[in-house]
C-alpha cells in the first residue's frame, strides 16, 4: 500500500492577514499567492504561519483544505468577493493585477 505523507510548511505573513486566520467570528480561509510556492501542497499538509515584523513570531498552524491555481478574473468570485480572503477588491486588483494566483482553502 502506498501512503501519502503530509508535510508542514512555514508562510511568513503580515500581521494584520496573519491574524486574519484566526479570527474566531469571521476567519480567513483563503490564502492567496502567486508564483511557484504551493505547488505542492495538497490537503492534509499544514501550513505555520508567522507573522512579519513588528510582531515577528508563529502564531498558529492551519490545514490545507484544498489548492488551486485560477485565473485572476475566476478567483475574485471563487473568494466571494473577499468574504474568504478577507481583502477588498481594490487590495486583490493590487495584487493580482498581471497573474494567475495560487489558492488554498484553509480549515
Amino acid at each position: 500500500m502506498q501512503t501519502n505523507p503530509t508535510g508542514t510548511y512555514l508562510i511568513s505573513v503580515r500581521p494584520t492577514w496573519a491574524d486574519a486566520f484566526f479570527n474566531d467570528r469571521n476567519p480567513k480561509t483563503i490564502e492567496l499567492r502567486k508564483g511557484n510556492f504551493g505547488a505542492s501542497l495538497k490537503p492534509g499538509d499544514s501550513i505555520v504561519i508567522y507573522a512579519t515584523m513588528p510582531v515577528a513570531e508563529i502564531i498558529g498552524t492551519v490545514k490545507v483544505v484544498k489548492r488551486e491555481s485560477l485565473a485572476v478574473d475566476q478567483l475574485w468570485q471563487t473568494s466571494e468577493q473577499e468574504r474568504l480572503a478577507r481583502v477588498s477588491r481594490q487590495q486583490f486588483d493590487t495584487y493580482g493585477s498581471e497573474s494567475d494566483f495560487r489558492y488554498w482553502s484553509l480549515g
